[in-house]
């Protein structure tokens, strides 16, 4: 971790490997904070699942509260956030935005059986205005 440039952990992941650095606070964004100041890395993304996921990008922390779906089929969702997600930040687009979409796209592979089902950018721009 310490050449990366970006890192994404899960939270339980996160707790855990900053426990095996000897570093036991509770706060998910000290803890952020913390593996940042470590491996001087200043873009970092933790998922929480049905939570959504915190992006902490340039030292300053961008959140989305995840969307409520019915979920099918979890295979492929991690895979196509995280990649919804690194191609916004390297397009430049608002990180805020980045980890909204990112999140809608999750949620929507999710929603349906199959690691890659068809998504539209209409699927995308109506989950996240519910």
């Amino acid at each position: 971790m310490q050449k990366a440039s970006f890192i994404k952990f899960n939270d339980d992941e996160l707790f855990e490997i900053n426990q095996s650095l000897g570093y036991k606070n509770q706060s998910l964004k000290e803890n952020i904070q913390y593996i940042a100041k470590h491996t001087n890395t200043n873009k970092i993304c933790v998922t929480r699942g049905a939570n959504g996921a915190i992006l902490f990008y340039e030292n300053q922390f961008y959140e989305n509260n995840g969307y409520a779906i019915k979920v099918a089929d979890t295979v492929g969702s991690g895979d196509s956030f995280l990649a919804t997600l690194i191609h916004h930040l390297l397009k430049k687009i608002n990180p805020q935005i980045a980890i909204n979409t990112a999140c809608a796209v999750g949620a929507l592979v999710a929603k349906n059986q199959g690691a890659n089902p068809k998504i539209s950018s209409e699927d995308i721009k109506k989950i996240m205005t519910l």
